[in-house]
């Protein structure tokens, strides 16, 4: 399918045409087969699909006696227009990571996982680039929104207690220590086996800032290059974490 015809599609709210097979692999997946029911039937209607998943993650949170839930997909980003349309009380948290750390750990990932769509997205480094790009770009367009917070990578895991009580704050919930010393104690139950990447987070102790991969990633060239990209789209880490903090 075309760009111009996927965008067609989206904007007169019509979904994927696999989507419905991709929700159901996905609950199936859980053991959770009697949630299937809850789909829009055959309907490629994004607002019922989008509510229908709402429904599901609601069920499965009151079966915890959890008063929120939190869904993390990245590319959810792109998509705020509707989920925040679609779906009661939501409130976005957006974490932004200095590029060339973000840059590095999607082309490694690509590298390391050549089965999985790593690979397909994120294998050329332009891409890489394009995709931290829109991402801050698009991300900055709500740090003025009531239901938005936005704090910088570096600042949360330098000082995660502070960060993560402001955080509890803004989502309303009451904060427990243990979500800084022990946050990866429910890693197996949220992670999926088929995916790998994810693998080293069970284990972990406390909350510790992930190493940047672009000098051991990229060469010299490829370094400046993506610094120069960076440069020239008005990027500098400088400048755009005073814009985050200040915002």
């Amino acid at each position: 399918m075309s760009v111009y015809r996927r965008r067609l599609l989206l904007a007169l709210g019509i979904g994927s045409l696999n989507g419905r097979a991709r929700f159901q692999s996905f609950l199936r997946e859980m053991g959770r087969e009697d949630l299937i029911e809850t789909l829009p039937g055959n309907a490629r209607s994004i607002a019922k699909n989008i509510r229908a998943f709402s429904k599901i993650l609601d069920c499965l949170a009151d079966e915890r006696n959890a008063p929120h839930w939190i869904e993390k997909t990245p590319d959810h980003l792109f998509y705020l227009n509707w989920i925040e349309r679609y779906t009661d009380q939501c409130k976005v948290l957006h974490i932004i990571r200095r590029g060339e750390d973000v840059i590095s750990s999607l082309y490694h990932a690509a590298m390391k996982y050549k089965d999985e769509h790593w690979h397909q997205n994120y294998s050329d480094v332009d891409r890489c680039i394009d995709r931290w790009l829109i991402a801050v770009r698009t991300s900055l367009n709500y740090l003025h929104h009531e239901d938005h917070y936005h704090v910088l990578y570096d600042q949360f895991m330098s000082h995660p207690e502070i960060e993560t009580r402001k955080l509890c704050g803004f989502i309303d919930i009451e904060y427990q220590a243990k979500m800084v010393e022990d946050p990866f104690t429910v890693s197996n139950e949220i992670v999926r086996q088929k995916e790998n990447w994810k693998a080293g987070l069970s284990g972990r102790e406390g909350m510790k800032a992930a190493p940047s991969k672009f000098t051991k990633v990229f060469s010299n060239q490829q370094q400046r290059y993506i610094s120069e990209r960076i440069q020239s789209a008005g990027m500098q880490w400088e400048g755009l974490s005073r814009q985050v903090v200040n915002g």
